[in-house]
């Protein structure tokens, strides 16, 4: 009967010796399970906090200002008539000023702290990361010159549902 015991806590020593004998099987699995997740939470965490420390900057208005230039060129490729004045994006009936809420800095920032943790060489990050700046930045002035379509027909009041929604 001791040798029944005694057979299961051989085994046990053993797998605990080819962990290291920091712990059971487990826990080294569970930690490499982990770490990816912390990596994103943390990248992710950095991102937030570079997001609201460059929020209220020069580079920030530089980019709203950017972004009120190109959906001004946006908007006048279809047809529409605007001028642009540093953030402020104007027609004959309508303006809206581009706050830095409005560029596309946030959704960068965090799909920078996503591209960041996800494991993949270096070389893929960075052509993910300029895909990605692309993109988000043509989908941003798309919603913009969208939601300046919207409030420039003054028949319309969906323009406070269609921006705050």
């Amino acid at each position: 009967m001791n040798e029944g015991i005694s057979q299961p806590q051989q085994n046990m020593d053993s797998a605990f010796a080819k962990t290291g004998g920091g712990g059971p099987p487990w826990w080294s699995a569970g930690w490499r399970a982990l770490t990816p997740a912390l990596i994103l939470a943390g990248s992710l965490l950095l991102s937030l906090g570079i997001y609201f420390g460059f929020l209220g900057s020069s580079v920030v208005d530089q980019v709203a200002a950017w972004t009120a230039s190109w959906t001004s060129i946006g908007l006048n490729s279809i047809g529409f008539s605007t001028t642009v004045n540093g953030t402020i994006l104007a027609s004959d009936t309508f303006a809206v000023n581009i706050v830095a809420e409005c560029t596309a800095v946030g959704p960068l920032v965090l799909f920078m702290g996503a591209v960041l943790a996800y494991p993949s060489p270096w070389k893929s990050k960075g052509m993910g990361f300029l895909l990605g700046l692309v993109v988000l930045t043509g989908v941003n002035v798309f919603r913009i010159m969208s939601l300046f379509w919207i409030g420039e027909d003054r028949k319309s009041t969906r323009l406070h549902s269609s921006h705050d929604q």
